[in-house]
């Protein structure tokens, strides 16, 4: 049932197309676990990763959750999921979308990763998983840019979130 819920969600990622940028706000103010530590960034080493997509909300209670060790969502996080995944050290980590016509500007580049670093304290979740689709040509000053936008998105949530994991995922084509 995973490998199966697993290729069908990659299959219509592909199909879809990923969501767009979208700022999230919870639906709940404070831990949403009867246990409280489970509001904790989970603060576990270096381990061989088994990821998730998260596409849509209910999903995940069909998961077999010996595998995973990273959910990355791709909508908005259900409480529940929290609770359930950080249970069995599940990491949680939201999707990000970055403006590349924005990567010159600093002020944006700040402003994204505050608002990241804010969206992970609110939910309690991990980290994020940075995931471009656009195309940067190896001679654009956008690469430049983009390097020092994720070293600072890296920085960041090393310094304010310890265990914290940052993942991005670039374009793929044939």
């Amino acid at each position: 049932m995973f490998r199966q819920l697993f290729f069908f969600s990659l299959l219509i990622y592909f199909v879809v197309g990923y969501l767009p940028s979208q700022k999230y706000q919870p639906r709940w103010t404070g831990c949403p676990c009867s246990n409280k530590d489970l509001c904790k960034p989970l603060t576990i080493g270096p381990r061989q990763e088994v990821y998730l997509f998260q596409l849509w909300q209910d999903y995940w209670r069909e998961y077999n959750w010996e595998l995973p060790t990273t959910v990355a969502l791709f909508e908005e996080l259900d409480p529940d999921l929290l609770c359930h995944a950080h249970e069995r050290n599940v990491r949680i980590v939201y999707k990000a979308d970055v403006t590349v016509s924005q990567l010159w500007n600093q002020t944006y580049r700040d402003e994204w990763v505050n608002d990241l670093l804010q969206l992970t304290y609110e939910t309690y979740t991990d980290g994020i998983n940075v995931d471009m689709e656009t195309e940067i040509a190896a001679d654009s000053p956008e690469r430049g840019y983009l390097t020092e936008l994720m070293h600072q998105l890296k920085t960041t949530f090393d310094s304010k979130v310890p265990g914290s994991q940052i993942t991005f995922d670039i374009p793929w084509s044939p």
